[in-house]
């Protein structure tokens, strides 16, 4: 990697740092979690820093095609939805409108990302200075949960199935940024990220870690073949502990059995595109999941929603077929691979979303969004060295 001469802290960096630090300060004085709150702050903070992003770097235009064809696939969405409301016969409502835009969501937030591409410059220095304070304070946070408060789902600030896709993807970040350097990875860090991760409980964060660990951490030499037979037991007991002690938490088979029960009836245009925007589940389904009754429709008329399955790919696809999630991955792929990642590292960072998808909104969230954009707009330099004296043989008299 080309020295770039001296380097600067980009201004997204900076953005970075001061968010960060207020987040994990609003953290550590938090014993409850407050997901919608933290869900609106964090759509903020995503704003934030793409407004920055662009006022200091534009906006790129490389593949105008992705926001243009995201353009005309909302607004299509929305004129269907506004004839299929009521027939033209009277305005949406503020409620309908909020309905619309959390099942659209995702693509709003794909939309951005793929016109703020442009790179600023990232050391691994920067990145240790956002992400060892942020790793230092959710392993301190989660432990004092555990053993204080008992609390067997510990957060930060949100639900940590949230929480723990931002801190998994900026420690995708660092492990980056050190890579390029040339430097050896901190077994301690891993072992203090693997930590986090188990005591949290969640059990998503445990699968899109081992993700991780196999596209970064993995090379097929026989050293590492024995490394990883011997960590690997551990890892699988600490896994199935976590595992066994949810087992009665059986809300994910129901979701995914009343989303089978759903798409049976639909037809091939449907498996294709989705049903009709904001198609609401029939009333056998929103009974079923009546106890999840926050995530029903705005408007609090006994309907719901896609929303209300948790689960980001079949929210997706009950709502915009196979052509919403080939959609949002087509975009994490291009605005990823814009910069200078390699194709396994591109790999790597969309797999953890994406396992998350099986359980929670995933892209669909600005938890995931805000780190997806930093990475698509980082590029790993390496930092100024000073040049170092040469000694010129003295000349012979003669």
């Amino acid at each position: 990697m080309p020295n770039t001469g001296r380097l600067y802290t980009a201004p997204e960096m900076i953005y970075l740092y001061v968010t960060a630090f207020l987040v994990c300060a609003a953290g550590l004085t938090a014993r409850y979690s407050n997901i919608p709150l933290w869900a609106s702050l964090f759509d903020a903070i995503f704003i934030g820093y793409i407004v920055v992003h662009i006022a200091f770097k534009g906006i790129n235009i490389s593949n105008i095609w992705l926001p243009v064809v995201g353009v005309i696939y909302l607004s299509s969405n929305f004129v269907l939805y506004y004839v299929n409301y009521d027939g033209y016969s009277s305005a949406l409502s503020t409620t309908e409108i909020k309905n619309f835009l959390f099942s659209n969501k995702f693509i709003f937030y794909c939309i951005i990302i793929s016109i703020s591409g442009n790179g600023f410059n990232v050391t691994k220095r920067q990145c240790q200075y956002l992400f060892i304070p942020i790793l230092t304070i959710f392993a301190l946070k989660y432990t004092f949960s555990r053993i204080v408060w008992d609390n067997t789902r510990p957060t930060l600030v949100t639900e940590n199935n949230f929480e723990l896709m931002y801190f998994l993807l900026l420690y995708y970040l660092y492990l980056i940024a050190e890579k390029r350097e040339g430097s050896k990875h901190s077994w301690t860090i891993l072992a203090l990220v693997s930590y986090t991760v188990f005591v949290s409980g969640s059990r998503s964060s445990i699968l899109a870690l081992a993700c991780m660990i196999i596209f970064e951490f993995i090379r097929y030499t026989p050293r590492n073949i024995i490394a990883a037979a011997t960590v690997s037991p551990l890892f699988l007991l600490a896994a199935n502990y976590v595992f066994e002690s949810r087992a009665d938490n059986n809300a994910r088979g129901k979701f995914l059995g009343v989303f089978l029960q759903e798409i049976d009836r639909f037809k091939f245009h449907e498996h294709l595109f989705g049903s009709m925007p904001l198609t609401p589940l029939s009333n056998w389904a929103c009974s079923q999941l009546s106890f999840w009754q926050d995530l029903m429709s705005a408007s609090d008329d006994g309907h719901c929603y896609a929303l209300i399955l948790h689960s980001f790919f079949m929210r997706v696809y009950f709502d915009h077929g196979i052509f919403g999630i080939i959609f949002v991955f087509a975009v994490a792929w291009i605005c990823l691979s814009r910069g200078n990642l390699e194709r396994k590292e591109v790999i790597g960072i969309i797999s953890v979303p994406a396992v998350c998808a099986l359980s929670v909104s995933s892209f669909a969230s600005a938890f995931v969004s805000l780190p997806i954009a930093i990475l698509c707009g980082a590029r790993f330099v390496l930092p100024q060295r000073e040049a170092e004296p040469t000694l010129e043989p003295a000349s012979v008299r003669t």
